[in-house]
């Protein structure tokens, strides 16, 4: 008796879905996208495992890993503007929060070490 091979089960198939983002592949599954409300709970109901969606793919992947549950944030102050601009587009409206109250709770390193040159200027 042959082994099962998961990827000729229909539902399997249908649970995985390829999203182009500005060029960019990624794969996740249907059950990801609808797991928070956001852009994409609408775009999964239509019966497609491939969607297309014009935006810079540069910061996707914090979106997706958002969406599994990964709670990470770049620590790079314009990496998070960007990335609080996309979440916003794509109405992740927990991913926008955490960055306002990441950005509003904690400075940068950037911005720190800026400050410290800034006195080590001060006092020379």
């Amino acid at each position: 008796m042959q082994a099962p091979n998961q990827f000729a089960n229909d539902d399997y198939v249908s649970e995985v879905i390829t999203l182009n983002v500005g060029g960019m592949q990624f794969c996740t599954r249907r059950s990801t996208l609808l797991h928070t409300p956001s852009f994409f709970s609408a775009l999964v109901s239509f019966n497609t495992n491939h969607i297309f969606v014009d935006r810079d793919g540069t910061h996707f992947r914090y979106i997706l890993n958002w969406l599994r549950g990964v709670r990470f944030l770049p620590e790079d102050d314009q990496v998070l503007k960007e990335l609080e601009w996309e979440a916003d587009y794509y109405c992740i409206e927990s991913l926008v929060s955490a960055i306002r109250s990441n950005a509003t709770m904690q400075p940068s390193v950037a911005l720190s070490m800026r400050r410290i040159a800034d006195e080590m200027r001060q006092v020379h």
